[in-house]
Formats: C-alpha cells, structure tokens, sequence
C-alpha cells in the first residue's frame, strides 16, 4: 500500500509499518491472570520500544514514529505511552523509553473511544455470542467510566509534559488526528441482530488536546479503519486521511 504510494515516493518517505494486536476476549478471573489495558499497554511499550531501538540502530539517525489505533487499541496506546513516560522519569531514566518518546510524531486513533460507549454497545460488540462481557478491557469502560474519564485526563497531561520536557521534545507537539465513523455498523449477538453507531462523534472527540483533529468518514465502526479493500474504491478516503497525515508529520 505505501510502497506503490507515488507521492510518498516522490516526497522521499519510506515507511516501515509493525502490527500489533492484542486478545479483547480474554476472561478475567482469581485464577486465570487477567489481562486489562494497564497490562496490554505495558506490553506494547517493550515490544514498540525495543523495535524503535532496532531501528534507530539500523538507520543510524532518529526515525519517526507515528502510532495507528482501531477502537480500544487507541486505550491501549495511550497506556502504552504513558508507561513509556514512567520509564523516562529520574527514577528509572530508561535511555530505549527516552528515545521511542523523542521519535513519537504522530498518533492516529480511528474511532477510538475516548469518551466511553454506551451499554448496548458493549453487550453487542464484546459479548462473543455469550450474552455477557467477557472482555476486561471492554469492562473498564462499562462498569468504571470514572477511572476512564482519570485516565484521559492524565494521557492529555502526559502528553504534554513529553512536548515540553527538557531532553524529550522541547516543545515540538506531537500531531494527533482522529477520524471516527458516520455510519452505523451491523452484528449478531446471542439476543439476535444488532445495529447502531458504536464509537459516536462525541466520543471520538473527547480528548481536548488543543493540537488535535478530527474527522468524519463515510465508514461503519470495523471498516474505518481498513484502507484498502477488494472493492474497486472502498477505503480510499480512508487510506487518504492516514497518507495526508503521514505527509504533514513529516513536515512539521
């Protein structure tokens, strides 16, 4: 997709794309371990760091790094990167956490739910065909939006205090778009079909950043995020809204 991209060509922009994906099924019980977004984020953060490290050596120079979350993966970044924030502090003073958090230039979330989901949405998106939640992940909004609504609050401040911190980023911001969805989205559950919008535009828009935006697009909540399609024009807009966000990271 980006190899064939002419544009990126022909502005001297390589990219080097890492997938990551996580389990949002996963039971939470007293004896199976239980797998939340602090645990997810924490696990990010060593993997994403320790291939920033890889290619920074390789190249020899600072890389750019843009991060791109789908749905709760958006959580799951800003958890990552808030863990990344701990390991830079005095205490810990981690030089791989200092240079993933020098490198981060853009963060893309595609609906993601900054601002919580409502209760149907839970039941029919992470209920697996078993009629209830099983995903922890999912839970932490549904059943404790007040520790949601902190952690928003905490990511904005973290944020900035990467951007303004002496040795990190020195006041250079950190591009930040959200694009979120315009069009309801279909599925079955075990209570039979289900349809409705799952991350609305207020949710999508609740991070306040100052340096943010925000985007619609003609899309349901699963395919917002897929830019390319078998279908002869689905998913440029898509595909679109990314590229131009790459192009303007690399030239601020």
């Amino acid at each position: 997709m980006f190899k064939e991209d002419v544009e990126l060509q022909q502005s001297n922009i390589v990219i080097r794309a890492l997938a990551a994906s996580y389990d949002s099924s996963k039971y939470t019980t007293n004896t199976e371990g239980r797998v939340d977004i602090f645990n997810l984020g924490e696990n990010l953060a060593h993997t994403i760091i320790t291939e920033v490290k890889k290619m920074h050596k390789q190249s020899g120079r600072m890389t750019p790094v843009i991060l791109v979350a789908h749905s709760i993966g958006g959580l799951v970044v800003q958890e990552m990167i808030s863990h990344a924030f701990t390991k830079v502090k005095p205490q810990m003073n981690d030089a791989s956490a200092r240079q993933f958090l020098r490198s981060l230039s853009g963060i893309f979330f595609y609906s993601t739910p900054q601002g919580s989901l409502k209760n149907e949405t839970y039941e029919a998106i992470f209920s697996g065909g078993r009629g209830k939640v099983t995903s922890h992940v999912a839970k932490l909004q549904s059943e404790h939006n007040v520790i949601l609504s902190r952690k928003r609050g905490e990511f904005v401040n973290i944020i900035a205090a990467i951007e303004n911190e002496a040795g990190l980023r020195n006041h250079k911001k950190i591009e930040i778009q959200s694009v979120f969805e315009s069009l309801p989205t279909k599925v079955i559950t075990s209570k039979g079909k289900w349809e409705g919008m799952i991350v609305e535009e207020g949710s999508s828009r609740s991070l306040h950043l100052g340096n943010d935006t925000y985007t619609n697009i003609k899309a349901n909540h699963f395919d917002v995020c897929r830019p390319e399609s078998g279908e002869k024009g689905f998913g440029q807009n898509q595909y679109q809204f990314l590229k131009n966000f790459i192009l303007r990271v690399m030239e601020s």
